[in-house]
């Protein structure tokens, strides 16, 4: 899907899978801004049910606002379609560095849940 467009944004690679959906590393058509895209898998934006359920993570997580929390920027549906925008974050996926360095100390366990 990678050079596709989703909204008004041009994705670049992907950058994570799930059940449901993938997120792709993007870019602002005409700003350049980056962002991270999720995008419902095609095949189960036809149940309306959901549909739904995507249109209401994506309210539930634009009504948040923590600095540990991925901001939300936009949302966009198309008929065959669902999008949610968000700020992209620099950094290192957890599951890479646990595949690389081991699991995580007591205390790095501890430092990141009390964030």
């Amino acid at each position: 899907m990678e050079g596709n467009i989703a909204g008004k944004y041009k994705l670049i690679r992907i950058i994570g899978e799930g059940g449901m959906a993938s997120v792709y590393e993007a870019e602002h058509e005409i700003l350049g801004t980056k962002a991270a895209v999720k995008i419902l898998n095609p095949m189960l934006s036809v149940n309306a049910q959901i549909r739904e359920r995507f249109r209401n993570e994506a309210k539930l997580m634009a009504s948040l606002n923590h600095p540990n929390i991925t901001r939300i920027i936009d949302f966009d549906e198309q008929p065959h379609q669902l999008s949610i925008v968000m700020e992209f974050l620099e950094g290192e996926d957890m599951n890479d560095k646990i595949k690389r360095n081991g699991p995580l100390s007591q205390q790095e366990v501890k430092d990141i849940f009390i964030q």
